[in-house]
């Protein structure tokens, strides 16, 4: 289920997701 929702979203919602990750990364070191 979650992986053909993956599939279907967007390159652009990636790039947000990494940089969310990042911001929360910088948040917890």
């Amino acid at each position: 289920m979650l992986g053909h929702h993956v599939a279907s979203v967007p390159q652009e919602c990636s790039r947000q997701a990494q940089s969310w990750l990042l911001h929360v990364r910088a948040h917890q070191a």
